[in-house]
């Protein structure tokens, strides 16, 4: 029979990390988790924040991009706008994905 770890290896077990608790039993969960010290409250403004910010980006954006190719008919830069349109055809996918983004997040977010 062999001896116990202990005994065998004393210069290892300065060095092992010697667990506090036991690991959780399977209908506990996942694991050990810490209190949380973030308040739900501010959590959810801070959701609302953002996602009526990128709302509120989204259509600015959108009426300048109006705005911007009404001023460049106007005053006939029509060579122009092509290059104008594709700048805003870059932009606008990766606007329309946050706000997408965002405001599925603050809509589905569970209530506590």
């Amino acid at each position: 029979m062999s001896e116990l770890p202990e005994k065998q290896y004393p210069e290892v077990l300065n060095r092992m990390i010697v667990p506090t608790r036991l690991p959780p039993k399977d209908n506990e969960g996942a694991g050990f988790q810490p209190p949380s010290k973030i308040d739900p409250r501010s959590d959810a403004h801070t959701a609302r924040i953002i996602a009526f910010s990128l709302i509120i980006l989204l259509v600015v954006s959108v009426v300048a991009q109006y705005v911007a190719l009404i001023v460049l008919t106007v005053y006939n830069r029509n060579e122009a706008i092509p290059n104008f349109e594709h700048l805003f055809n870059a932009c606008f996918p990766v606007l329309a994905g946050l706000v997408g983004s965002a405001v599925t997040y603050y809509l589905t977010k569970e209530r506590k």
